[in-house]
């Protein structure tokens, strides 16, 4: 498996090589905690790649449970922490865990762009 990807039975996460990177998500995530590691370090490999702007997409994502939004904010906040990045969240409308959970990342990060599409 590449550098650039985890995936496990039911899910897949990787990493574009383009400026700015986009980490895709899809499948199902239901990890406990520990699990969510791999996906930690390619998060923050990304971020070492393209430290000026991210693209998270989620919009293939159809669940992720509390670890892995968990997992999420705390990947949000290092940004913040760090500063100076362009993060842009995507996300459907029609996936509701994503519409209560991603417009969230504003708590953590005011300046992220959350596009929802339909």
């Amino acid at each position: 498996m590449p550098e650039n990807e985890v995936s496990g039975g039911a899910y897949r996460v990787w990493a574009t090589d383009e400026d700015p990177v986009t980490i895709h998500f899809s499948g199902s995530m239901r990890l406990p905690m520990k699990d969510y590691e791999p996906v930690s370090k390619l998060l923050a490999a990304a971020h070492e790649r393209s430290p000026n702007a991210l693209v998270m997409d989620f919009q293939d994502l159809t669940f992720l449970n509390s670890s892995g939004i968990n997992m999420v904010f705390r990947f949000v906040i290092t940004l913040r922490r760090r500063g100076g990045v362009d993060l842009e969240v995507r996300g459907k409308e029609s996936i509701q865990w994503q519409t209560k959970s991603l417009t969230s990342v504003r708590k953590f990060l005011p300046d992220a762009r959350i596009v929802l599409n339909k």
